[in-house]
């Protein structure tokens, strides 16, 4: 019983999250790592009172994530280096309370309201968000699809494919790393007018505009070019079954009997991680009128769109190419 007491405090613990989401915001990793360890100091370098920030750091240092090495002077651990925004896992960003993770964490203060009524009270529809938090969403995402795009490369079969469009792809990560690994290949990017923005100017940086089309606009409203192969990389959690029917449907009739939709999502199959699988699906149920779904309920929506479902395969970066086919 006592260790049940201590595991259920653990998992209700509040103080943590939030300490660490200020800490993230505030950037103070990135000044100690620079040598601003004094708290006096470290107070002035990131705008906060020194006796708050004291206390603050006195808590995350009890739960390993810095270390008081003298009174008032604060290290970093190796755990808390992950909270520099240079940290190649880019965790501090997912947790910046100004940024879109902040934001998007925050939303849970209405978790019980939207479990009472099954809708969310707010929608972070695109249209929604602060061109800022917009920038902050693109940056995030960005730096998760540079983690996950050689796996993406490497573990799917791209030989014989001429042509591939990629539905909501960002900033365009996913569609180089594409191009850079197959030279013939051509590909059209379909994406909001801020990223494809980006997009465009990451093509042209990287010299392969010439094979890349970027059209800025709705893949809902878009006409589809006809491709080998559409891509939607995270793009059906965030739907509902009838609007993720549709955009699968709208892939099978553009690209016809031969197209293949390769669609790249967690899901919970025998290799799924269920934690980060269900914290996410609790993130789109607060988020709005998307799901996480199993192989069995991509399946389900494939036969929705006159598709059936081929194979599916676990990577090493947590998500399946889950490949859908006429």
């Amino acid at each position: 019983m006592p260790d049940d007491i201590s595991r259920l405090w653990q998992l209700a613990d509040i103080i943590t999250p939030f300490a660490l989401r200020v800490a993230a915001t505030l950037r103070v990793a990135d000044h100690v790592a620079a040598g601003t360890t004094e708290i006096h100091d470290l107070a002035r370098a990131v705008g906060a009172a020194p006796d708050a920030l004291g206390r603050l750091l006195r808590c995350l240092a009890a739960r390993d994530l810095f270390t008081e090495i003298a009174p008032g002077r604060f290290a970093l651990t190796d755990l808390g280096a992950l909270l520099r925004d240079d940290h190649p896992q880019g965790s501090r960003r997912w947790l910046d309370l100004e940024g879109f993770g902040g934001t998007m964490d925050l939303s849970f203060t209405e978790l019980l309201p939207t479990v009472r009524s099954g809708r969310s009270p707010r929608s972070m529809r695109d249209t929604e968000i602060p061109d800022a938090i917009r920038d902050s969403f693109d940056d995030m995402m960005e730096a998760q699809s540079r983690q996950q795009t050689p796996a993406i490369v490497q573990e799917w079969d791209w030989s014989g494919v001429e042509h591939v469009v990629d539905l909501g792809g960002g900033t365009g990560t996913l569609v180089l790393g594409l191009l850079g690994a197959n030279p013939d290949l051509q590909a059209t990017l379909i994406e909001a007018t801020r990223a494809a923005d980006r997009a465009r100017r990451l093509m042209a940086e990287e010299n392969v505009a010439e094979r890349c089309e970027v059209i800025a606009g709705d893949f809902f409203e878009e006409p589809l070019p006809a491709a080998d192969v559409y891509v939607l990389k995270f793009v059906l959690h965030g739907l509902a079954d009838a609007d993720a029917v549709r955009l699968l449907g709208r892939c099978r009739e553009a690209g016809g009997k031969r197209a293949r939709v390769l669609v790249i999502e967690r899901s919970l199959g025998p290799d799924g991680d269920r934690q980060a699988f269900t914290a996410m699906d609790l993130r789109m149920l607060i988020l709005g009128t998307g799901r996480e779904r199993t192989l069995e309920e991509y399946a389900a929506l494939a036969v929705g769109a006159g598709m059936r479902l081929g194979a599916a395969t676990p990577t090493a970066v947590g998500v399946h190419l889950i490949e859908l086919e006429p």
